[in-house]
């Protein structure tokens, strides 16, 4: 999945380009210059299922004051299947840089969307560990129950 988006900022490139560098590093992105007027930036790849750790990049070019970010994530398994959540991470990273190389809101601000994304993945996450603990508890008991019942019954 990609996302491309454009805007007009009165920031110069040096400036810009620090702010953005900052807010991906922030945003656990490992951020390199790929020409002069060009920034790339790589995180996850590390935990099946989890969409915040799915193969992400960014990439942004500035133009005389004319941004373009391009943002995309790499689904898991080839699947072509975009998920809310994956399209939620790279909005709200698009957005944040809107806010911050336009509007020049501080960094901590551009991210809050970022944040909130991750933080609902986070709860998800727990979730799905806590519903699945119960059921392999309540699948352990009732394997210890059949075998007290058969110990009981065979004795």
């Amino acid at each position: 999945m990609l996302i491309e988006h454009v805007f007009v900022t009165t920031l110069e490139k040096d400036q810009a380009f620090a702010l953005a560098a900052e807010m991906l590093h922030r945003s656990g992105f490992l951020a390199t210059a790929s020409g002069p007027d060009a920034l790339n930036a790589e995180c996850g790849g590390r935990a099946p299922g989890n969409p915040s750790r799915c193969p992400q990049r960014v990439h942004l070019v500035f133009d005389r004051g004319r941004v373009t970010v391009a943002a995309g994530i790499t689904l898991r398994n080839g699947s072509d299947k975009v998920k809310p959540l994956h399209k939620q991470m790279m909005l709200s990273l698009v957005d944040g840089f809107d806010e911050l190389l336009v509007k020049q809101v501080d960094i901590d601000r551009a991210l809050a969307g970022w944040r909130v994304v991750h933080d609902e993945i986070a709860r998800r996450r727990r979730r799905i560990t806590r519903v699945s603990i119960g059921c392999l508890s309540l699948l352990l008991a009732l394997v210890a129950a059949c075998i007290v019942f058969v110990w009981i019954e065979l004795s």
